[in-house]
Formats: C-alpha cells, sequence, structure tokens
C-alpha cells in the first residue's frame, strides 16, 4: 500500500506530460472578474454558408477545416465534432471567445437548431445488436430464473417444515450426560439424521443455486456493460433484483452447520448416517453473570427506538430460523457449548460409532445412544500386575527388583527376545484385541490435517464478508473497478490475517496429536509381536523402548528414565519405577505419578521394561488436554457484545442515507436505487471489520519476533484490559528449583549446629534418586540439591531400592523407597545400616511430619521456628525417624506406608531457600503502576509466599499481615504473623480503614467458599497470597474472580497450573510444552517479563483498534455526507477523487494507523475497549460536527465570493457523469475538505497518548500523512501539473487522463478552467488548517485528555490499591 502511494503522488510525471501534449486550446478567463469570457460552445450550420459571419474564417488565404479551425491547408483526415452532434448541422463553425451568456444570446438559434435532430450513428452493428436484444421481464430467460428459484425455495421450506414440524421423528433427540476426566458432568444432546432422497436432490439443486447466483451476478454485470438505452435500464433492474434475492438467499442458507445437513431426514439414532451432537461446555461464572458479557451491557445508553428495532430484528430471525431449522440453539458459534455433525461410521463386524471432539462414541443398542467408547482396567496394583507369582518372588522382587536375563530365560517368539521366566501372563488375544479395539478404537486423535485453503474458505463464507462482496458488487455497476478490486483486496487480506491465525493454532493441535509410525513390541497370544502404536489398546502389555509415548501406561516391570517436559514443562528427566504387584492400593494416576508413563512424553533410558496400556488415544493424558483447548469456553471481548447495536445504528444510518438519495436524486428510479445503494456501502463501510483485525495482526507478529507466541489472537486485546494477574511461585517469581541452606538436628536445637549423624544418613540417602546411563542425578531438584550437600555417592538405584555411600565411606543399602505423595507431604525410606539395623526415614512438609512424631520428640519451639524461616522465605522439611523391629524381608515388604510413617521421633529439620528472579520487583511494580493488582497462587507454605511476596513488591513490606487459616475444628480463623487469632475483616464497613494485607491458605478458601460464599467474594480481591493451593484451589480461586467482573491473567511455569491458565481470561505460560497449548500465550523466553511485554503489545493494540475503527467511522460519514452534498449539487468527484477518498487515503491510513508501536511503559490507565462509550462515541460525534460546521464554513465563503456568481455550476448533466459534473468549484471546495477532514481524522487517532509511541514515531503513517497534507496544500495553492490530477486548479493546458481514460478530456465547464483566484486559495487553506488543528486539538485535549480523565475517575476500580487501601470492589468490563 505504502509502494502503491508513492507510485501515485510521486509518479504522475509521464502521465502529465502525456496529457501536456493532447491538450485542447480553449480560451481561459483568469481575470477573475463577472461577466466571465470564455470559448463558446461549438456552433454547428447545416453549411459553411449558414455559418455567423464572425464564426467564419476572416483571413482569404485560410479555408474552414473539418474540425473548425481555420488554415491554408486542412488535413483531409479532419472529421467534424458536429457530426456526432446533429445530423441537420454537420458542419463544424470556427470558434469564438466572448461573454458565456452572449454565446447563447448571439447563437442561441444555430444551438437550437442542432439540438431539433440527433446525431448520426455509425456503429451500425452496434445499433443492430441492440434491436436484437431487447431485455423484458417476460423473455423465456428470465422466466426461467423465476421458476427455477421458486421452486427451490419453496421446496426448501416444505421440506424444513415437513421435516422438522409436521413429522418429526419421536424418540430421534435424546441427551445424556457425560462425565468429564475432572468429575464435572455435562450434558450432551444427540439428535439423528440420515440421508433421503428427496433431501439429497435438493442438496444438490441447492449447491446448483447457489453457485448459480454468483453466475448470474456475472451475467447481470456483463449485459450492463454491453447495453444501451432501455435495455441498459432494464439490465441494471435486472441486476438489481437479481443481487437482492441472491443477497437474502444466501446469507439466509449460512445459517446452519454445512448446506448438507439442512436436507438430511431426521431418525431414530439406530438408524441415522448423521448425528447432530451438541456438547455443553464448562460454564465459565463471568459468562454467566457478568452484564458486559453475555448480557446487553446495563450501561449502554443507547436510545429506545435503536434497542427497540435490535430486538425487533433479533426476534424475526430467530422465528425465522426457529421454524427453518431444527436446533437454531445449536448453531456453530453457540456460545453455549459445542456443535457438530458427525457421521456415523462401521466396524469390520457392523458395530457403529462416530467420532467428536477426537473420542470414539460407540451405539449402544440397550440405551439407542451413542456413548464415550472407554475399557475399564484393574483398579488395584494387584490386579495390574502380572498373575501366577508367588508371594516370596513378590517380596524379592518388591525389594530387589532383579530382572536378569539367563541363558534358560523363555522365549516367547520374536527370535531372541525374552520374556523373564516368572512371567507367565501371555497378553491379549486377538479376541480381546478386537473386543477393545471397538470399544476404543485406533490410538489416534483423529484430528484432521490443517488446510489453510479449508479455513480460508471456512472464514470467507461469514455473513459480514458476504455483506462485504455484495456491496461492493454494486460499486462495478458505475464504473467503479478500480475500488471494487481493492476493497475485495483489502476483504481477502482481513480474511486471511484471520484464517491464518485459525490455521496456526490448528497446526500445534495437529502437531500434538500426531502419533509415531514407529512399530512396538507388544505381548499377544503368548508371543511379542511388532504392532503399530496407533493399534495399540488398553491392556497391551508393551516393551518400552526409548522414543515417544503415546499412550498412557503403568510401569510393570524394569526402570525408565522419562523426559516429561513436553507434558508439564518440567525440565528435569524423571525416574519411573514398576508397580508393587502385590500392593492393593488404588491406582491413581495423578498420586502415583512414578509408576505411570503418560502419552506425549519421551523414553530416555530403560531397562528391560514392560509397561501395561492403560489409556489410548483421547482418553490418555495428552488427549484429555487436547479435549480441553476445543471444550473450554473463550472469554468474550466487550467491544464484541456491542457489535450488534453499533450494527444496527450503523444500519438504521445508512438506510437514512439510502432513502434520502432514492427519493431525492431525481433520476430514474433504478438509477437512483444504485446511487442509493453505493450512499449505503459507504455509511456503513466494508472496511469495517477489518479496523478489530489488522492492529492484532501486527501486535501478534511483534509479540513472535519477542519470543511470545500466541494461539488466539483475541487474548492480546483482551490483555489491555487485564486487572488481575496471578502468578505461581517457584519457577515464576522466583527461580526454579530450590537451594539448599543448612540443617538444624533436634539434638542440637537451640544452637542450630548440625551434629547429627541421623540428619546426614537422611541427607544421605531419603530421597528418590537414580542415575542415567551417564551418571548423571535424575529426579527432584530439592533431593538433588540435598544429596549434594551431603557428598554422599549414589552407587546404584533400581527403582524402589538403592545403594548410598555417605561422605565417612559408609555404604547404605535403600530397601524400599516411598515417593513424595502431595497428599500426604511426605516421602519415606527403609534403609539398612552397616551394623544391620533397618531404620526409617521420613520427610516432608514441618505441619505434616509433626503431626507423625511422637510429641515428646519435638521441640517446644518447633512451629515458632518453623513460622520464623517462613517468613524469611527459608522452606523448611522436617525429618522422623524410627527403627523397625524385624529383619524379615517379607515382613518389611508387606508393610503398608501408613504403617511405615507413624510412631516417628523427631530428628531435625533441612533448610532451603528459593531466589527471586533478578526481574520480578520491577516486573511487579509496573504492574502496580499500571493498575493491575498481582496476587500469588503457591503451593508453598503461606510463610514462605508472604515472604516472596514482600520481597517481589506484591505484598506492602511495611504492612502486617492477617492469614486465613483452619483450626482443629476446621472452621476459618484469622491469626496474624504472631498466631494471635484476630477478627475477622470487616471488608464492608471498613474497607478504607484496613491497613494490614491478608493471605489464606488454600483449604481455608475452600472452606470459607463453601461455609460463607457472599463473604469469601467480599473478601477475595483483598487477599495477596494464597497458599499451599492445590491446582484445584487456584482454578477455583480464579473462577471467584472471574465470577466478580474481574478481568484475569494467569502466569504460570508446570502442567499444576493449566487449570488456572485456562481458567483466567488469559494465560501466559513460562514454558514450551505440550500443557502450554491450553494458555493462549507462551513464553518461549520463560522470563516473567513477558507480561510486560504481553500487556503493551495488549494495550497498544487495544488503542490503535478503538483509532482503526473510528477513522474508519468518521470515514463512512465523511463520505456519505459529502455524496449526499453531491447529489443535492448535481455534482461528482472525478476518478482521481473517488480513487484517493475510497481507496487510497482510507486504505493507507487505515493499514497504517495500527503500525504504532506500544509505548515502552505501562500508563497507569487501560484503554477504552468499549465503542459505545462517552469516549469513542464523543470522539466521533464531535469531530463529525465539526466537519460539517467547516464544511459549511467553506461553502458559504465560497458562496459569497464575486468571481463565483457568474462560475456557478447549473449544469442538468446528471451526477453519474463523472468527469462534467466534476469539473466545478463546488466540486473542488468539496474535495479540498473531504481530504482535509480525512487526514486530520488520521493524524488526530495516530497519537500515542498513554498506550503507543509517540505520533512521529509510527514512520509510514507520519511519512504518508506529511506528505499527503502537502500535497494538498500544494493543490490547493499552486494550479500545475499536480493538481490537475483531481482536475482542481486546472486548465486544459494541463489536464491529466483519468484512471480509465485512454487520453485525457478537456474541462467540462463553460469556462475552460477550475482555476481559483488567489484570494480565495488562501481563505480555503485557512479553513482547511482550521479544520485540521480543531480536529487534532478535540482528540488530543478532550477525548483523550478531560474524558479520559473523567472515565477514570467514575468509573468503579477494579482492585484494591496495591499499597493496601481497599477502596476498589467492582471490576471495569473486558
Amino acid at each position: 500500500m505504502v509502494l502503491l502511494a508513492l507510485l501515485l503522488v510521486f509518479g504522475m510525471a509521464p502521465l502529465v506530460v502525456s496529457a501536456q501534449e493532447d491538450a485542447t486550446d480553449l480560451y481561459v478567463d483568469l481575470s477573475f472578474t463577472c461577466p466571465v469570457t470564455t470559448t463558446c460552445p461549438q456552433v454547428c450550420s447545416p453549411t459553411y454558408d449558414d455559418c455567423p459571419e464572425e464564426l467564419k474564417c476572416n483571413n482569404v488565404n485560410e479555408t474552414l477545416c473539418a474540425d473548425g479551425s481555420c488554415a491554408v491547408f486542412c488535413d483531409p483526415s479532419l472529421t467534424s465534432p458536429c457530426e456526432e452532434i446533429s445530423s441537420c448541422s454537420p458542419v463544424t463553425c470556427a470558434s469564438v471567445n466572448t461573454y458565456y451568456d452572449a454565446c447563447f444570446e448571439d447563437y442561441g438559434p444555430w444551438y437550437e437548431f442542432a439540438a431539433m435532430c440527433p446525431g448520426f450513428d455509425f456503429d451500425d452493428d452496434a445499433a443492430a445488436a441492440g434491436d436484437v436484444g431487447k431485455l423484458s421481464w417476460t423473455s423465456p430467460g428470465y422466466l426461467a430464473v423465476y421458476c427455477w428459484v421458486s421452486i427451490i425455495t419453496i421446496s426448501i421450506l416444505h421440506w424444513c417444515w415437513f421435516n422438522h414440524r409436521v413429522c418429526p421423528v419421536e424418540g430421534s433427540m435424546v441427551s445424556i450426560d457425560t462425565k468429564e476426566e475432572d468429575g464435572t458432568t455435562r450434558k450432551t444432546t444427540q439428535t439423528g439424521y440420515k440421508r433421503h432422497p428427496v433431501g439429497i436432490i435438493l442438496y444438490l439443486l441447492t449447491l446448483l443455486t447457489f453457485f448459480g447466483w454468483f453466475a448470474l451476478l456475472i451475467l447481470c454485470t456483463h449485459l450492463y456493460t454491453i447495453s444501451e438505452g432501455e435495455d441498459l435500464l432494464m439490465s441494471l433492474r435486472t441486476f438489481c433484483v437479481v443481487w437482492v434475492t441472491s443477497f437474502v438467499w444466501n446469507v439466509s442458507l449460512l445459517w446452519p452447520y454445512s448446506i448438507e445437513s439442512l436436507f438430511l431426514r431426521r431418525c431414530k439414532l439406530m438408524d441415522a448416517t448423521h448425528v447432530a451432537i451438541f456438547h455443553e461446555t464448562i460454564d465459565r461464572p463471568d459468562e454467566r453473570t457478568n452484564e458486559q458479557q453475555e448480557e446487553r451491557p446495563k450501561h449502554h445508553k443507547c436510545p429506545s427506538f435503536i434497542m427497540a428495532i435490535v430486538d425487533a430484528a433479533q426476534t424475526f430471525a430467530w422465528a425465522y430460523f426457529t421454524f427453518i431449522f431444527a436446533d437454531p440453539q445449536c448453531r456453530p458459534d453457540s456460545s453455549k457449548g459445542i456443535f457438530d455433525i458427525c457421521p456415523v461410521q462401521c466396524n469390520v463386524d457392523g458395530s457403529r460409532y462416530l467420532v467428536f471432539l477426537f473420542r470414539r462414541y460407540n451405539f449402544q443398542k440397550i440405551t439407542d445412544t451413542f456413548e464415550p467408547g472407554y475399557w475399564a482396567m484393574g483398579k488395584t496394583f494387584q490386579d495390574l500386575s502380572p498373575r501366577g507369582i508367588s508371594t516370596i518372588e513378590q517380596a524379592e522382587w518388591a525389594l530387589e527388583r532383579i530382572m536378569l536375563m539367563d541363558d534358560n530365560s523363555e522365549s516367547l517368539g520374536m527370535g531372541d527376545q525374552p520374556i523373564h521366566p516368572r512371567w507367565h501372563g501371555k497378553g491379549l488375544s486377538d479376541k480381546d484385541v478386537q473386543e477393545r479395539f471397538r470399544a476404543v478404537g485406533p490410538n489416534i486423535m483423529e484430528v484432521p490435517p490443517p488446510s489453510l485453503f479449508k479455513t480460508f474458505s471456512t472464514e470467507i463464507a461469514k455473513p459480514f464478508y458476504i455483506y462485504q462482496v455484495y456491496i461492493v458488487w454494486i460499486w462495478i455497476c458505475i464504473d467503479y473497478l478500480y475500488a471494487t478490486v481493492c476493497v475485495w483486496l483489502m476483504v481477502l487480506m482481513t480474511a486471511f490475517i484471520i484464517s491464518w491465525f485459525r490455521y496456526r493454532g490448528a497446526q500445534v493441535l495437529y502437531a500434538i496429536s500426531h502419533v509415531s509410525d514407529q512399530p512396538s513390541s507388544v505381548l499377544r497370544n503368548g508371543r511379542l509381536e511388532l504392532v503399530q502404536q496407533t493399534e495399540l489398546v488398553p491392556g497391551d502389555i508393551v516393551q518400552i523402548d526409548a522414543g515417544k509415548i503415546n499412550c498412557d501406561m503403568v510401569l510393570l516391570t524394569g526402570e525408565c528414565l522419562v523426559d516429561e517436559s513436553a507434558l508439564t514443562g518440567e525440565a528435569t528427566p524423571q525416574a519411573k519405577s514398576p508397580i508393587d504387584p502385590h500392593s492393593r492400593q488404588v491406582y491413581d494416576p495423578a498420586v502415583h505419578k512414578k509408576v505411570t508413563l503418560s502419552a506425549g512424553t519421551t523414553i530416555l533410558e530403560c531397562e528391560e521394561a514392560l509397561a501395561l496400556v492403560m489409556k489410548t488415544a483421547s482418553n490418555t493424558t495428552k488427549g484429555e488436554l487436547m479435549r480441553d483447548v476445543l471444550i473450554f469456553r473463550k472469554h468474550t471481548l466487550k467491544f464484541r457484545t456491542e457489535l450488534p447495536i453499533v450494527v444496527s445504528m450503523l444500519a438504521t444510518y445508512s438506510t437514512l442515507f439510502f432513502l434520502i438519495v432514492l427519493f431525492t436524486s431525481g433520476d430514474e428510479a433504478i438509477v437512483s436505487w444504485f446511487l442509493g445503494m453505493t450512499a449505503f456501502s459507504n455509511a456503513f463501510p466494508p472496511l469495517l471489520p477489518t479496523t478489530f483485525i489488522i492492529p492484532v495482526g501486527f501486535a501478534f507478529e511483534r509479540l513472535a519476533r519477542q519470543g511470545v507466541a500466541c494461539s488466539n489472537s483475541d487474548s492480546i486485546l483482551i490483555a489491555s484490559q487485564v486487572n488481575v494477574a496471578f502468578f505461581d511461585k517457584t519457577g515464576t517469581l522466583t527461580k526454579q528449583g530450590l537451594d539448599y541452606v543448612s540443617a538444624r538436628s533436634a539434638d542440637s536445637w537451640t544452637c542450630g549446629q548440625w551434629t547429627s549423624d541421623t540428619m546426614a544418613l537422611a541427607m544421605c540417602v531419603c530421597h528418590s534418586l537414580t542415575k542415567s546411563k551417564l551418571g548423571t542425578l535424575i529426579g527432584n531438584p530439592v533431593d538433588r540439591a540435598m544429596f549434594e550437600a551431603s557428598a554422599g555417592v549414589l552407587v546404584e538405584a533400581s527403582g524402589v531400592t538403592a545403594k548410598v555411600k555417605s561422605k565417612s565411606g559408609e555404604t547404605f543399602d535403600v530397601l524400599r523407597r516411598f515417593d513424595f505423595d502431595h497428599i500426604r507431604m511426605t516421602q519415606s525410606v527403609i534403609v539398612r545400616k552397616p551394623g544391620g539395623t533397618i531404620s526409617v526415614i521420613v520427610k516432608g512438609s514441618g505441619e505434616k511430619l509433626s503431626m507423625l512424631c511422637d510429641p515428646d520428640t519435638v521441640p517446644d519451639t518447633f512451629e515458632d521456628r518453623l513460622r520464623q524461616y517462613s517468613r524469611t522465605g527459608v522452606y523448611q522439611i522436617a525429618v522422623g525417624t524410627k527403627d523397625l523391629d524385624t529383619q524379615n524381608r517379607v515382613e518389611i515388604a508387606s508393610l503398608s506406608r501408613d504403617e511405615v510413617e507413624r510412631d516417628l521421633e523427631f530428628a531435625g529439620v533441612l533448610n532451603f531457600a528459593n531466589q527471586l528472579r533478578e526481574d520480578t520487583p520491577e516486573v511487579i511494580k509496573q504492574l502496580q503502576e499500571a493498575d493491575v493488582q498481582s496476587i500469588m497462587l503457591t503451593g508453598d507454605n503461606l510463610h514462605t509466599g508472604i515472604h516472596i511476596a514482600r520481597k517481589s513488591g506484591i505484598m506492602d513490606k511495611d504492612k502486617s499481615v492477617l492469614l486465613g487459616v483452619l483450626n482443629k475444628e476446621e472452621d476459618v480463623v484469622w491469626m496474624d504473623e504472631d498466631d494471635t487469632e484476630m477478627d475477622r475483616p470487616s471488608i464492608k464497613d471498613s474497607a478504607k480503614e484496613l491497613t494490614v494485607e491478608l493471605s489464606m491458605s488454600g483449604e481455608a478458601w475452600q472452606v470459607l467458599l463453601d461455609t460463607d460464599k457472599v463473604y469469601a467474594t467480599e473478601v477475595a480481591p483483598f487477599i495477596r497470597v494464597f497458599g499451599r493451593c492445590s491446582p484445584l484451589d487456584k482454578v477455583s480461586v480464579v473462577d471467584t474472580f472471574t465470577s466478580l467482573s474481574f478481568t484475569t491473567m494467569m502466569c504460570g511455569d508446570g502442567g499444576n497450573d493449566c487449570g488456572a491458565l485456562r481458567a483466567a481470561h488469559i494465560g501466559l505460560a513460562l514454558s514450551d510444552s505440550d500443557a502450554s497449548v491450553v494458555a493462549p500465550l507462551t513464553s518461549l523466553n520463560k522470563d516473567i517479563a513477558d507480561v510486560l511485554k504481553v500487556f503493551k503489545e495488549g494495550r497498544g493494540s487495544m488503542a490503535s483498534t478503538m483509532a482503526a475503527y473510528k477513522y474508519v467511522i468518521l470515514y463512512g460519514n465523511i463520505s456519505s455526507y459529502c455524496q449526499l452534498i453531491m447529489y443535492y449539487l448535481n455534482v461528482s468527484f472525478s476518478d482521481w477523487m473517488w480513487f484517493f477518498t475510497d481507496v487510497l487515503w482510507t486504505m493507507s491510513f487505515t493499514l497504517t494507523l495500527p503500525l504504532s508501536k506500544p509505548a515502552p511503559k505501562l500508563s497507569k490507565a487501560q484503554p477504552t475497549s468499549s465503542i459505545l462509550s462517552l469516549q469513542t462515541v464523543g470522539g466521533v460525534v464531535g469531530v463529525i460536527a465539526m466537519n460539517y460546521i467547516y464544511t459549511l464554513i467553506a461553502f458559504a465563503v465560497l458562496y459569497s465570493e464575486d468571481w463565483y456568481q457568474c462560475r456557478k455550476w447549473e449544469s442538468d448533466i446528471q451526477a453519474g457523469s463523472i468527469l462534467s459534473a466534476s469539473d466545478n468549484y463546488e466540486t473542488s471546495v468539496l474535495f479540498l475538505m473531504v481530504g482535509i477532514q480525512l487526514m486530520a481524522a488520521a493524524a488526530s487517532l495516530n497519537f500515542g497518548y498513554e498506550y503507543r509511541q509517540a505520533w512521529w514515531r509510527n514512520y509510514v503513517f507520519a511519512a504518508l500523512a506529511i506528505g499527503f497534507i502537502t500535497i494538498h496544500t500544494v493543490i490547493t495553492l499552486h494550479p500545475g501539473n499536480l493538481s490537475c490530477l483531481w482536475r482542481i486548479n486546472c486548465d486544459n493546458e494541463h489536464v491529466v487522463r483519468g484512471v480509465l481514460d485512454s487520453e485525457p478530456a478537456p474541462i467540462g465547464n463553460p469556462y475552460n478552467s477550475t482555476i481559483m483566484p488567489n484570494s480565495f486559495r488562501f481563505k480555503m487553506l485557512g479553513i482547511m488548517l482550521a479544520n485540521f488543528v480543531s480536529v487534532v486539538l478535540y482528540e488530543y485535549f478532550v477525548v483523550n485528555g478531560l474524558w479520559q480523565q473523567r472515565r477514570l475517575s467514575s468509573k468503579q476500580l477494579a482492585m484494591p490499591a496495591a499499597k493496601g487501601d481497599l477502596g476498589r470492589t467492582a471490576a471495569t468490563a473486558v
């Protein structure tokens, strides 16, 4: 666009030069007096002798040539212009210069005589063709179209009426409750359909008609271009009828999910070939109750008649579509859930199924429904373990984990691939595999490969694009081809940008869903077989090899080292050990992560490992993650909820313009219709949707260059309205992992010196570390830091056993290891000391471990020290020990974890520190200055969280803190930092006097939410730290804030943050794992500073969006009132005038306004996101009013000029004759005012104010604006080649050909000039300058100044102030 502008503006020299060569020599009176002297219009006479004497050649040596010139020798090739004017007067008399009025007084009889008979028609072929092809409403072609459209339309209506109303099939629609992975139950509605011969025929005919409309439009356009006379008007009428009918017809058919689905016959599910499924999505509190979201905002103070029009239109549309379609509430864009029409497929045995949201649904004859396919596996470890092993062998296996292969091993197929002889299982039989395959289907998530073409086709078929295509098509019939092409290109570009966003997101999902083609060794039919991973089913026993896992499994034998970063974001590989085959503990993958291999993770190392397939395809952890992405409802931007109102207002406004033109133009009715529709299209500009897309596209690319990936473009705009930012602590606010600080043993509790051998032993053996083949320690970062501090050596580690050498050289055998349990908050080992003593060592959180120890062994000051260290940010792990009385390995193996972890003796504590990220305090500070409240959601101790909150700035260091915790009676109590119980904070009565910070534990929050929800929602905005939060607690907190109308952001780094990342309005994942796909934004840098980048781009793009929106609205208003003035004066712009106003200026500014980069610092205020706010509407209305005033002033000055009185445009030429009607002073003044108003609007909206960089930093826009303003000034003040491009300040010596003309045409007014007097040029320049300055100052000081401050001071702010003054209770709408 920029190159096009430069080419057109600065590259006109060749065009101007060629125009000079073809200029016509006509007299121009530059005295600017009245009456005006000019060259009289051409005088025609029957013969030379009949010419007036003064119009004959006075020189006796010259003769009158055919073109009216006098010469000694005439060129025989010259033709007479009069031959085309009149057949009665073919001779062209010589020209004469005199007063314009005198021309008609002196030569009136000649003009009248020439007008009595028409000119010659030299195109006999064209005339003959015109006579043959007369168009008529009763011609066969017209009648055929009438019949075809009528029959198809009536047939469709009758089919829908019969299918859904007259003969609905009872039982064709059923509802089932499906249980999600998180335990929630969602309603799923299934409606059966099948193909029907009548429906198939109607479908094919409808498709033919659908595309036939466009063929008819093309044909009508062609007829218009070749028609003349009455046929011309008839072709226009035909185009009008086809345009209106096809528009209504096609838009109506865009409502259903697909055209094909409209013609399926309803039936019972047992007979269905297609099933329409509506799946209820997860309810978001904000979307149920937020008045700024689903419901019309109550603060929209729209006139009642506009709201009545909106309601009436919605009621009519709903009634119509309810009649036509079976389930209008299940349309694709329904906000209530996900809708899809799924084809029914058949297995080899004839059983039927369908695939919905990646999951197979199998038909159940008993219930006559399609139910999710699932295969239940055993519940306990014993159910899942191999059968046929004795108890002693089980104990040995549990203690030693010996799986050595020997020469006598039993071989089960596949040559030399042996299975241990103690494995007596034979795997699944072919019958078992087929049965399970029918239930769950192949081990793939049926995600279709993303197609950019299909995505683009779906996007371009939406109603607003159809409107754009149709409305611009009208321009073709008024020879506005170049503007048509440019607008269509703009529309296509907008659709492509949106399609590209969605295509990129689909690519991510497809890449995640891909299943490797590499075969696996699977135990089936008593032998190992090579089976493709897509053919695995639950119950398969798989030999594990290095590589990616594509199903959820439990490890049966051997050990594995697994990279889970793709799923959880945890960079440290995790060691996996086999299940305990004799345990009756119920298997839970969320708890027993040590034995679980999840789909999407990668095996780095493995040793003779076998695993049991538990889940496949969409039932896996990875599959549920992908389903969450599709099922979870997206949040809505505020301006999108206001768009229907704005569209209704624009439609009403545009219709008013249409009616004014239709009834006042004075042209033929059909011509008036075209002119009215042109005015309609200008008042309701087709470019409007692009204003909400292009700014986001630029922000999207800028974020990508800065290392922030975006999968949902709306999230960028939502970021501009965020007023609450949630942060995980470890790995987000702080660095990943903990650093070992010190140890304190119970024996030396008061002095704090590490003097206990028990503590040294605990640090050496109480962990779940393993070693890779390269000798690298693998396991929890805290365990690694502790073990490295002990200076011990891990000799070997095999699942639940290990051998460790201490710093002193002693060797300890770890007989059993219990992994850290998030519910128990403990980790334990059974270890044999060198002397043979078997001891238990348990470590865990101080609160939990003190409950497991003998109270007499716990120091009296333990809890005080625990809180003291927590307040300083030290993370304490307590240690307890005991000796076992038994040496029997079988008895040891049979001990339950509850028996192991009780009756302990307190040994001491280990101290770790979590270091704050360097950028964290600055990020929190800038967020607070930007009116964004930061809240911590952490699984750590409350006191530790408070310490980090104070260091980072989330809490005020100088304020005391109240802690909401549970007492022994499980009631919520409020304690100060000295554990003194305090009164419950009164938020309503003393919010402004409250001078403390609040924090609360996750379990206390849940109890408070359940017992006193009203108070919970009141106190929630004032809590700065939520500690000891489980993943579900985090989701609960985010949901509560969202229900209170806060606009929320969640920033986290691990898989345990996925729920909160998904629940917030926007989520920023500091991870590149597959789990981060639930978050619309991903920091590839894993840097918390990217939060500021997102907020800056969000606020900048929202400001740019509002600026582009206001500019397009202003353009529509300027263009529409300009057309009204032209119709009233019976004038028109020239081709180049239209091109600059409708194409070059408008598109250049629309595309370059969003190029402005965000401000380097976040502002205190948020940009408005409302297109109906006072700031937005007032800004537009104020500029419109000023434009009207200055336009009236310009015309008033023109009408008061003495020289103008004899140069008024009084021609009867219709406005459709663009070139002739543009050569007048009225058009010149109007164009100059319209041009400067478009530039003033763009220039005023380019101010960055607080959200974008300075005006001049938008380099491309500034260059174009300055260039256009300079050119506009030059053409106003200086007549010449450049000004003649727009036929302003122009005479015939400098005329330039039009956009589509082959050669220049002379000035079309009687005075052969549009040059203005010098004094008037400067008057116009003054008016234009005043208009420009007024608009710019109004936008900068009033709209962005006074009204912005008024908006901020009058709105109820979202959060309590960062420093603790609880003065804000309500939210700002998204």
